[in-house]
């Protein structure tokens, strides 16, 4: 996890949620008092952005900065409501045709992927590149 990613403080993440940057989940420590993050909480609820209690030590390792016992994971990856992106492929005239893999499944096919690359690797294949581009 990348410094850059985590969203520190109450102030921070509500500017975020007003910036609209899209966050992953957000760490509260157990030791907060619920009036402290009603506000949070509700703005994750709203944005469907799951919410974890934590020990304030599991946050402290996260960042050495003043985190104030909230941390947001800025999501790398845009991540969207399934009817929201079939709703929007039909709107361009595509058809939809989707895969959905869990991350295990997802780190099952990178690896033969990987094998596969390697296999054609030691062949000496000319046609890798062409392969991989397609």
């Amino acid at each position: 996890m990348d410094k850059k990613d985590l969203i520190l403080g109450k102030n921070a993440l509500r500017e975020a949620f007003a910036a609209e940057i899209r966050i992953q989940k957000i760490f509260i420590s157990e030791t907060l008092d619920k009036e402290d993050t009603k506000e949070l909480l509700k703005l994750a609820h709203q944005h469907k952005v799951p919410i974890l209690k934590v020990a304030k030590q599991k946050l402290d390792r996260l960042s050495r900065s003043n985190h104030q016992g909230v941390i947001g994971l800025n999501s790398a990856i845009p991540f969207y409501q399934s009817q929201s992106l079939v709703d929007n492929i039909l709107f361009h005239g595509k058809n939809p045709a989707l895969c959905v893999w869990t991350e295990l499944q997802m780190f099952e096919i990178l690896e033969q992927l990987l094998g596969q690359l390697k296999y054609l690797v030691c062949m000496g294949s000319s046609s890798l590149k062409k392969t991989v581009l397609q």
